[in-house]
């Protein structure tokens, strides 16, 4: 097991959380033991306190780097290139 400063285990965290994984993918990948990564980021951190229930979702916005554009007229329509192929063909059928 590799021993880690309170800073490189803050780095972690940050790296974790930058990088888009679950906890348990980012562990996987680092070689690192997922319960032990919550253990010490409880440590560490603290619990964050429960946020109000608002009726709103927080979500995250990540550029997306690659995509598609379907241009018809007017109209502009930009999609990302990873969209799966059945989903574009039934949308292009539903606007012939």
């Amino acid at each position: 097991m590799t021993r880690r400063s309170r800073e490189e285990w803050r780095a972690l965290f940050d790296e974790q959380a930058a990088s888009g994984l679950s906890a348990a993918a980012f562990c996987r990948a680092q070689g690192v033991d997922p319960r032990y990564f919550s253990v010490r980021k409880r440590q560490l951190l603290g619990r964050e306190p429960k946020a109000r229930a608002t009726g709103f979702a927080r979500a995250q916005v990540i550029p997306c780097v690659e995509r598609m554009e379907l241009v018809a007229g007017a109209v502009r329509l930009v999609l990302p290139a990873a969209l799966p192929a059945t989903y574009l063909a039934e949308l292009v059928r539903a606007l012939q």
